[in-house]
């Protein structure tokens, strides 16, 4: 079972994530309900990208992102 540890509201923000959990041993995959190709933007939270990993990896990973100012639900903000 997979979990959502983090959401990207551009294709720059799902490589760099995705890039940073590969690069601590943490795989994970996307998904979306919009076509990128069809629909490039984000409005209001449509066309974003949300990031999953293995349930046994989530905590590390919110845990990781957190560290790094990656923060779900912040995606695309600049830190506080």
């Amino acid at each position: 079972m997979s979990e959502i540890v983090y959401e990207c509201h551009g294709d720059g923000e799902v490589e760099v994530v995705l890039s940073f959990l590969a690069a601590n041993g943490i795989r994970a995959m996307t998904t979306s309900l919009a076509s990128r190709s069809v629909h490039p933007f984000t409005v209001d939270g449509m066309g974003k990208t949300s990031i999953l990993v293995e349930e046994a990896d989530a905590e590390q990973a919110r845990r990781l992102l957190s560290a790094h100012e990656f923060r779900a639900g912040d995606a695309g903000e600049a830190p506080a």
